[in-house]
């Protein structure tokens, strides 16, 4: 680890990214990965039909603000340096009340005399945000659609359903806290610390499915898509 800039070194550092060896657990904990994912689909697409809550323009504010704080931590100088746009915004393609997590950075802002090149390819970058999204998302009362990350530099752009990253880590979610409101402090610092201590590596069978389930286009494409499915979906239904 290296101090006060980034916790995971990558294919582009010194030395390759580095699996964490684990217990292989055989086909039925794939089978329980499927039933999960499966499962946070069908919570997400249920909160979109049930969820009757929207934030104002100040909690979207104090939302984005947990957001960047989640992303970068006071001393990760490394993750300041390159974030450059940190907002919640709502999925405006449908009709219930879901909000997207957006994420923008540029590696090409980082500066280290001993490192050079920022040390995270993109898929490292995005898996280590990601759990920083699965325990936010938890912490939060506010329904949470998609998670999206954008290189600025380079012009990666992916995006995961935050229900999947939820399935994707912890492993083991017990003795989380519970979901915080917006002016409690203490507690969002309770989650903060939680989601600054994230898990480092990644095994081997973490990375695949994480990288399976990163979906690789642009945020307006996804819109798109979805308002022309909710379009289609209106006509059918209509008498």
């Amino acid at each position: 680890m290296l101090p006060s800039t980034l916790p995971l070194q990558s294919s582009r550092a010194r030395q390759p990214v580095r699996a964490v060896t684990c217990r292989w657990r055989g086909q039925s904990r794939g089978m329980r990965l499927l039933h999960g994912v499966c499962l946070g689909v069908v919570i997400l697409l249920s909160s979109r039909t049930s969820a009757q809550e929207v934030l104002s323009p100040a909690e979207l504010d104090s939302a984005s603000s947990y957001l960047r704080s989640a992303m970068a931590g006071p001393n990760e100088r490394a993750y300041l340096q390159v974030l450059t746009q940190v907002v919640v915004e709502p999925d405006s393609t449908d009709t219930a009340v879901v909000y997207d997590l957006i994420v923008r950075y540029d590696p090409e802002r980082f500066h280290d005399p001993h490192l050079g090149l920022y040390p995270l390819t993109f898929e490292d970058q995005f898996i280590q945000w990601g759990k920083r999204i699965a325990l936010l998302t938890r912490s939060t009362r506010w329904p949470s659609g998609r998670f999206y990350l954008q290189d600025m530099a380079h012009g990666h752009q992916a995006w995961i359903y935050s229900s999947e990253a939820r399935i994707l880590y912890p492993e083991q979610d017990k003795g989380l806290p519970g979901p915080v409101a917006f002016d409690n402090s203490a507690g969002k610092r309770q989650w903060l610390r939680l989601m600054h201590r994230s898990l480092v590596a990644t095994n081997l069978r973490s990375m695949t499915q994480w990288l399976r389930l990163m979906r690789r286009e642009p945020r307006d494409i996804v819109q798109l898509r979805s308002a022309a499915e909710v379009a289609a979906r209106d006509t059918a239904n209509s008498p």
